[in-house]
């Protein structure tokens, strides 16, 4: 069995993260939106850094708002940057953008 590239991995669920962002989507593709970005942060908390496991935490926010999970992702926004890591900022632009896009939630 080849050995699995976090890094490559990452960075090819990330695209697609942004090509299904970017398309005209159905429930089916709602679920493959939410899964790759899941599964983009899993190996970014991998082979990442800060850098990448803020970035990867933005966008599984950005996912969930993509589908309507408003709430989901404000408390993934305010839970960015991997373990141990906490900041306001990045919920501030969710909700920011989640306003400009008419995504429904508290806060």
């Amino acid at each position: 069995m080849a050995q699995l590239d976090d890094r490559e991995l990452a960075t090819q669920l990330f695209n697609r993260c942004w090509e299904l962002l970017e398309a005209t989507r159905d429930a089916d593709d709602d679920i493959e939106l939410l899964t790759v970005a899941f599964s983009s942060r899993y190996h970014w908390l991998n082979a990442g850094d800060r850098e990448q496991w803020i970035v990867s935490d933005w966008m599984v926010a950005r996912a969930a708002a993509a589908v309507g999970e408003g709430e989901f992702s404000l408390r993934q926004a305010s839970a960015f940057g991997g373990p141990g890591v906490r900041g306001p900022g990045l919920a501030r632009g969710v909700k920011r953008g989640r306003r400009r896009s008419g995504v429904r939630g508290t806060g």
